[in-house]
């Protein structure tokens, strides 16, 4: 919408915007961006992962801010097109109009407002092809998106078999069993609206998730649960160089060649940052920049960077502060 308002009212061309619903209704939550890392797929600062804003509710938020948006880009690329300016002079002058929706409802999802069924087909993405998978991706992405195979955190995973968002922990030996039920066991509200079932295929075994009742979760919260376990499970090769260097560490007895059995809260805590900082120093800038720019979060990302193990009630309350914060400075362009 920023990139719209910006081309347009940069050349005098007025912008006209047929509303349509938020899909989650009006829940606000998720990592906050910070200005140092703005881009194409964050480029407002203060702006949470989920706003609860119709686009042209957002559209009135952009136009009023007062201030001129400039959202570089060091893609490194002579003809680089994903940078934007636009001053403030010029959002106020340019001209919208919103075409309004009538009867939507704001505190209801869309399967809530009785327009669709779960499984009603609306393909947004390759990972959205119905609207349970809306609610899905927006429960898991938090975690599935920012963490790729080469952090040794988390992969989706969808099959003919499998519709609904399933995940792995990547390169890990624990069960996948074992880490359901230490997520049961420790962050039990982080389950809320939400069913998690072991699954099997291809001999190999992953986390299911179906989005139950989605008014229920907090999806923030879950994906903020997913990464603070995923740094704590750590990828094989890690604990072999670690081994190799520290034969005689607490935490890692003597094995026989098939046990994957190892504890990580066993080690000094020097030695756990060491484990948990491993998979981040192994991703090169361009890697890095990418996290950071999904993340939005600075401290988050910092705490990851440095090997920190992750204190949930610590950025589910953050989290929370910023969303109340946020919900407070836009209601005023709310239209309905």
């Amino acid at each position: 919408m920023l990139y719209t308002l910006s081309a347009c009212f940069n050349e005098g061309i007025e912008v006209m915007i047929l509303d349509r619903p938020n899909p989650l209704g009006d829940y606000i939550g998720g990592p906050i961006m910070d200005q140092k890392y703005l881009s194409f797929l964050g480029t407002m600062v203060g702006e949470p992962l989920f706003s609860g804003m119709t686009i042209a509710e957002k559209a009135h938020y952009i136009k009023a801010r007062g201030s001129d948006f400039n959202v570089p880009c060091n893609c490194g690329s002579k003809n680089c097109a994903h940078g934007i300016f636009c001053s403030a002079a010029k959002l106020k002058k340019g001209k919208l109009t919103v075409i309004k929706m009538k009867n939507w409802n704001r505190k209801k999802t869309l399967t809530q407002l009785g327009l669709y069924k779960s499984t009603s087909p609306l393909p947004l993405s390759p990972s959205i092809q119905n609207v349970a998978s809306i609610f899905e991706y927006a429960v898991i992405s938090l975690a599935t998106l920012t963490n790729r195979s080469f952090i040794g955190f988390l992969q989706g995973h969808t099959s003919e078999q499998m519709p609904q968002r399933s995940f792995k922990y990547f390169l890990t030996a624990t069960p996948i069993a074992q880490v359901l039920s230490k997520i049961k066991q420790v962050y039990p509200g982080a389950l809320s609206g939400i069913t998690l079932t072991t699954v099997k295929e291809k001999n190999q075994d992953y986390l299911d998730l179906t989005v139950s009742d989605i008014k229920k979760t907090t999806p923030a919260l879950f994906g903020l649960v997913l990464i603070a376990q995923a740094q704590e499970w750590v990828p094989e090769c890690d604990w072999l160089a670690f081994e190799k260097a520290s034969p005689s560490s607490p935490g890692t007895e003597q094995r026989s060649p098939t046990s994957t059995v190892r504890d990580l809260a066993k080690l000094p805590l020097a030695q756990q940052k060491i484990l948990r900082k491993a998979k981040w120093d192994r991703l090169s800038e361009a890697q890095r920049e990418q996290f950071q720019k999904h993340m939005g979060d600075g401290e988050m990302v910092r705490k990851l960077f440095d090997g920190d193990s992750i204190d949930v009630v610590h950025f589910r309350n953050k989290w929370s502060r910023e969303a109340t914060h946020f919900r407070n400075k836009t209601k005023k362009y709310y239209l309905y």
